[in-house]
């Protein structure tokens, strides 16, 4: 880009944040750069309100607590309330600098409000450095597309007013208006991955190729166009599938390699809430193929396959209980228990009933516990695990499966009776449970229709 003069960094950026989104309130992450900083003073220029600021101290340099002050005090002056979040890094295997961008995130995430943008002051070059860094680790087609403009965090919406300005831009704007800034010296350590690419490769391109920033926006369009085509054909697949969150596994595998391959993808990307590392999926696929009880783990949840059928089983479910209660019956009246599971009703009817009358010994809804057996009507002595299997309960349900239970008898699992049934004519109670849709995604767990097995 050639040389700009003031009047022109001024009308880009606030043409730039003239396209901001419209929001309750907006909220400027500061870090006391150049950027962050530009973006501060620029919303207060543009009359952005209700106007905020958030830094987030990760103690990782020596003078991170002489930036944080800095942070403070120019927004103090500027009439901006500003937060200060400190936070540990710890680092993973992915770095240093991804520990303390998750870190980062992850406060963003805590603080936004409903309806609140959060505005971030990556510029043009920040995007051409994130998409050759990710291509030198190996990329999936979409990280090649860079950072997006915007999209939702938390409660509210994340937003990149700057992503198509150079940073010369910023600076010149900075100068004129006499903004201050901290220099990170670690910004020029190539030990770093991001910096070696900003100070010993992007030289040496954008000298050979000047457009270099064109040609890359040119082909990312190219690039969306086709991945929201491959994305669009997918959807309709699932759709045809009637795929939510369990997928048919003896449809699915009647596709095309492509289709198999982009299908998963879609619907593992869509309930994990991100997409699916590429040598993660092909290793799933060909669990899957080969006809393995295949799982894949994610932070939202966990894909598993049971019999024909791969399930989409949330976070909770992996790590929810079912907590033992009591139950004290009163004849002619209904007891409704919500659990963390459904709604189970022991519900009272003239006739017909399974429960004539509450045993000597109680009763109790738990869940499953080491050595449960079945009752006597079903072979006293039979492990619990085989009526599970005959009702299709996949095996990550079975320990929060609510169970009716007196003393050590197991009377009926949800609302599948297994206990010795009394006379048709008799008076007493019936079990309806209605399971918590967004909790199962057991086929079998579907509505509240009693059965006796």
């Amino acid at each position: 880009m050639s040389a700009i003069s003031a009047e022109q960094a001024d009308h880009l950026i606030r043409e730039a944040l003239g396209r901001a989104p419209v929001a309750s309130g907006y909220v400027v992450a500061l870090s006391g750069g150049l950027d962050s900083m530009v973006l501060l003073h620029a919303c207060v220029a543009q009359g952005m309100a209700p106007l905020t600021a958030i830094h987030v101290h990760h103690g990782l340099h020596p003078d991170a607590e002489s930036w944080a002050r800095l942070c403070l005090r120019e927004a103090e002056r500027l009439g901006v309330p500003c937060m200060r979040h400190d936070v540990v890094v710890e680092p993973t295997g992915q770095g240093l600098e991804a520990a303390a961008r998750e870190a980062r995130y992850r406060v963003f995430e805590e603080v936004l409000a409903p309806g609140h943008c959060l505005l971030m002051a990556h510029h043009q070059d920040d995007q051409l450095e994130t998409v050759l860094l990710r291509l030198f680790k190996g990329a999936q087609p979409e990280d090649l597309m860079g950072m997006p403009i915007s999209r939702g965090l938390g409660a509210g919406t994340l937003y990149r007013p700057f992503l198509h300005l150079p940073r010369a831009v910023l600076r010149v704007w900075a100068r004129h208006r006499a903004v201050h800034w901290v220099e990170d010296p670690s910004n020029r350590d190539t030990v770093f991955d991001r910096n070696f690419i900003r100070h010993d490769i992007l030289p040496r391109l954008t000298g050979r190729w000047p457009d270099l920033n064109r040609r890359l926006t040119a082909l990312q369009a190219r690039m969306r166009q086709r991945l929201q085509a491959a994305d669009s054909a997918a959807r309709d697949v699932l759709t045809a599938m009637q795929a939510d969150t369990v997928l048919p596994l003896d449809v699915w595998s009647r596709l095309s390699p492509d289709m198999q391959n982009s299908t998963l993808k879609c619907w593992l990307s869509e309930r994990a809430g991100q997409p699916v590392p590429e040598s993660m999926l092909a290793e799933f696929i060909r669990e899957l193929h080969a006809g393995q009880a295949a799982r894949l783990h994610l932070k939202a949840g966990m894909a598993a396959r049971y019999r024909h059928d791969l399930y989409w089983v949330p976070a909770q479910v992996m790590t929810a209980k079912q907590e033992p209660i009591d139950l004290h019956l009163v004849a002619g009246e209904d007891t409704v228990l919500s659990l963390a599971t459904g709604r189970l009703t022991l519900r009272w009817v003239s006739w017909g009933a399974w429960l004539a009358a509450p045993p000597p010994e109680g009763l109790t809804i738990r869940g499953r516990q080491q050595g449960d057996r079945l009752p006597s009507r079903h072979q006293e002595g039979k492990p619990l695990k085989d009526s599970f299997q005959a009702n299709g309960i996949p095996p990550w349900l079975r320990d929060v499966w609510p169970l009716l239970c007196s003393g050590s008898r197991v009377l009926a699992l949800g609302d599948r009776w297994l206990d010795t049934l009394p006379e048709p004519e008799t008076a007493g109670w019936r079990i309806d449970w209605v399971p918590d849709q967004a909790f199962f995604c057991n086929p079998n767990a579907q509505g509240s229709k009693s059965r006796s097995h």
